[in-house]
């Protein structure tokens, strides 16, 4: 593995994803790995500190290994990807400046000119990296919005902080898509106690106010299985929430949904469906509707619901 890999391991999130996909098996079985992807976690949650490990063959699965475990909590997640974004900014403020410009350039495609005062890209150039990254939406800044930037000549000037900066915030997406891609995978059951210790010192959301209390209507749900409407509901509403709230694996959540569905057997078209959807799901981070957005865009599903007054947890109208 290159100096490249254990720096900027984000770099190539289609290699990382082929990483995934491919020797994870083995990957996981390395208590070096695994100790290493803990402190990368634990880290980003200030309970521990990093320090890179001296071989590739560690810090790099390690980072794999800690993209996949974060890709099961979106605030895990981001945590996550700014600590990496913040170590990687770090590194990128020691290089020279020819292997800045060679690195803007591997890694987003961002072509720069060493200038006097600095730094200087096509205004072209650098809206095409933050459209492809989602530079704005992802840093939340206005920073990075072509009003607030020094543009002269169809040239956007930045000093090497500035540089500095937006190197940073590239990184965060770019890890972000690592992490986006590793919710394709099928969670290993062998991470899952990882997942678990791990999450004890995530801090919770506003009380209140998570995903889960949203939600408590698709719990009921399962337990009163509906006649009619059953494929709809699967893609819509069950396979979002027991993959991307509940955060069970593929297999938990197909079997769940089968019981739902009253199927039978190992080879019927809506067990293929079934599967189908829950991968669909995790594949593209898809959450269900509150029963709010169902009753008012689906009124349909939502006249199939038992008694959905009480489902939703209070009297309708409240």
């Amino acid at each position: 593995m290159s100096l490249l890999s254990a720096s900027y391991p984000f770099a190539k999130p289609n290699e990382a994803l082929g990483l995934i996909q491919l020797p994870l098996a083995e990957v996981i079985k390395s208590d070096a790995v695994i100790e290493q992807a803990r402190m990368r976690l634990m880290s980003s949650l200030n309970r521990a500190r990093y320090d890179p490990h001296p071989s590739m063959e560690v810090e790099y699965p390690s980072f794999i290994v800690a993209a996949l475990v974060a890709s099961q909590d979106s605030g895990l997640a981001t945590k996550f990807a700014l600590r990496e974004a913040s170590e990687a900014r770090h590194n990128f403020a020691r290089e020279r400046v020819a292997e800045k410009t060679d690195l803007m350039a591997r890694l987003f495609d961002v072509k720069i000119t060493q200038t006097k005062k600095g730094f200087s890209v096509p205004f072209q150039v650098f809206l095409l990296a933050a459209s492809k990254y989602g530079l704005v939406e992802t840093s939340k800044s206005p920073r990075w919005k072509l009003v607030n930037l020094g543009l002269e000549g169809g040239l956007i000037h930045f000093s090497d902080d500035a540089l500095v900066d937006l190197f940073k915030d590239l990184s965060m997406c770019s890890v972000l898509e690592v992490v986006k891609r590793a919710r394709t995978v099928s969670f290993p059951e062998a991470l899952r106690p990882f997942l678990e210790s791990v999450m004890r010192y995530v801090p919770p959301g506003p009380k209140g106010k998570g995903p889960k209390q949203g939600y408590r209507w698709v719990e009921d749900l399962l337990q009163h299985p509906i006649p009619d409407g059953r494929h709809r509901f699967v893609w819509m509403v069950l396979a979002p929430y027991l993959v991307n709230v509940k955060k069970v694996s593929d297999e938990e959540a197909t079997q769940k949904i089968k019981e739902f569905a009253g199927v039978s057997g190992d080879k019927s078209d809506m067990l293929r469906f079934i599967k189908y959807q829950v991968k669909r799901a995790r594949r593209n981070g898809l959450m269900p509707p509150t029963i709010a957005k169902l009753k008012s865009r689906h009124p349909d599903l939502y006249a199939l619901l038992p008694n959905p007054a009480e489902m939703s947890g209070k009297p309708e109208g409240h």
